[in-house]
């Protein structure tokens, strides 16, 4: 396709606001909710859940910076253009969470999830894959990885209409888009930092910077102010503060990567007492390491563990402090404490962030959920929480929190803790 050609719009594509969440939805699954909600309460659920929140959340972190200091240098980054983008921006805190701060689009024209049309100029097309597009609506650019098709002959600075694949086979990373006839969404326009070729050539880097979605346009603010300040959804704000973890504390966190809520655990304990960090995945705990480093969190002791089976049955009863003093490194690597388990009673606060179905994450443009799957993730939730109920301390405090809007997941989950 020449360069002066019109791009004609894929034929399944539709809008943000005509796409329906509900027609990938397993059935089982559907049916499942439909009993939790209702009919007419489910739609309204599923509709916003389409959309991402007219706001970026971020967390102060005052291992390393005050709040009104973060404000201050977070409001010059944006000034400078620091976020990548040239929209004017509001940054206030939040009127209840401490150390929380709220970024705005400052001038809004039309509705807030407004209708982008592709116009006269020709304009390439490209097509991410679910996840890229779900960040791109929350005002990520789009890295190279998440690039599935791109048009025959774009070259780097030229217009892109953004498409994002929601379901359909014989999709493969480095298809061309010329054929394309599977469903997907429109998400906005962006500028192509690199040609075509390059994209499915390079590791890894921006492939698109983004110019304007369908979703408020905030900036991408990964990288900037080097650990002081933290992207957070507002529920994972608030289950730390439930916890409420004091300096001096033993706390347990059972499932610890990304580390964003063992890095608020460790803040609110101004990096005093023992934040015992789990995580069954090696590779996740090193990454997750490489965040506790990066911002201050020199309280979490991180282990790879399995927290499922992390409970000790013989006696006598020694404490964690005693546990992790005594450990030796891991012969393989050298990287972690072995240490695999801890007696009953050990810990007076403990976080259960279990792996969960995430059907309440936003904005969410596919869901791949079948009953079974879900059935399994309830029964491997159950395993952390009795682990959890059996390591906590008498009078001691358990956070249990999912990012779902399954009640089985939660208001079941309860139920069958209490």
């Amino acid at each position: 396709m020449g360069r002066s050609e019109r791009i004609v719009k894929p034929p399944g594509c539709v809008s943000l606001q005509s796409y329906d969440l509900c027609q990938g939805l397993d059935q089982e699954v559907k049916s499942l909710l439909l009993s939790q909600y209702g009919d007419e309460h489910l739609h309204r659920i599923l509709e916003n859940l389409k959309f991402p929140p007219s706001y970026t959340s971020v967390r102060v972190n005052t291992l390393l910076i005050n709040s009104e200091d973060a404000k201050e240098e977070l409001m010059q980054a944006l000034a400078k253009g620091g976020g990548g983008c040239e929209t004017s921006f509001n940054l206030e805190f939040h009127d209840v969470l401490e150390n929380c701060l709220l970024l705005r689009e400052n001038l809004v024209t039309g509705p807030l999830h407004h209708s982008v049309e592709c116009e006269s100029e020709p304009l390439s097309m490209i097509l991410v894959d679910r996840l890229c597009g779900e960040a791109v609506l929350r005002g990520s650019d789009i890295f190279v990885s998440g690039i599935l098709g791109a048009q025959k002959g774009m070259r780097r600075g030229d217009r892109c209409s953004i498409y994002a694949h929601v379901g359909g086979r014989g999709v493969f990373r480095g298809m061309t888009v010329e054929s394309y006839e599977s469903a997907c969404i429109f998400l906005g326009e962006g500028i192509a930092e690199v040609s075509r070729s390059d994209i499915f050539r390079l590791p890894n880097g921006i492939g698109v910077k983004v110019s304007r979605t369908v979703g408020p346009r905030l900036p991408p603010l990964n990288g900037l102010m080097n650990g002081k300040i933290l992207m957070q959804n507002i529920p994972s704000i608030v289950v730390p503060i439930v916890l409420d973890p004091r300096p001096g504390d033993v706390v347990l966190d059972m499932c610890s990567a990304p580390g964003g809520k063992t890095t608020h655990i460790a803040a609110l304990m101004d990096n005093r007492g023992v934040l015992v960090a789990c995580e069954k995945s090696k590779n996740k705990m090193m990454n997750a390491r490489k965040r506790f480093h990066k911002m201050n969190a020199s309280v979490v002791i991180p282990l790879v563990l399995d927290s499922t089976k992390m409970v000790i049955e013989d006696e006598p009863w020694i404490s964690p402090i005693e546990i992790i003093k005594n450990a030796q490194r891991l012969e393989k690597t050298g990287e972690f404490l072995n240490v695999q388990k801890f007696y009953p009673h050990s810990f007076e606060k403990i976080l259960v962030d279990p792996p969960c179905s995430a059907l309440g994450l936003r904005p969410r443009l596919f869901i791949e959920l079948n009953l079974r799957s879900l059935r399994k993730i309830i029964k491997y939730q159950k395993a952390f929480v009795e682990n959890a109920v059996q390591l906590l301390k008498e009078k001691g405090v358990m956070t249990y929190s999912t990012c779902t809007i399954n009640s089985e997941e939660n208001e079941g989950m309860v139920k069958w803790i209490l």
